[in-house]
């Protein structure tokens, strides 16, 4: 997660609903604040989202000596 600018971020909730006209209930407030900080956070940080990739599952047909060649292959590819 990047590192919000906290003066940036004091700005954009100041200029909110929850700092200008604050709910009259407490559990109200709470959400409300919750929503709030939530949405200027949303706003200032871009969410990251990770995607797993499965790889090829073809090893199952190859034999043990096969298998240890291909990653000797890829090893020494990386080099």
């Amino acid at each position: 997660m990047k590192v919000v600018d906290p003066v940036t971020f004091a700005a954009r909730l100041n200029a909110k609903a929850v700092c200008t006209v604050p709910a009259g209930d407490i559990n109200t407030f709470a959400d409300q604040l919750d929503r709030i900080i939530t949405d200027v956070l949303d706003q200032l940080v871009l969410r990251r989202t990770q995607i797993k990739h499965c790889g090829k599952h073809i090893n199952q047909w190859l034999s043990d000596d096969a298998i240890a060649a291909k990653r000797l292959q890829q090893k020494l590819e990386r080099r």
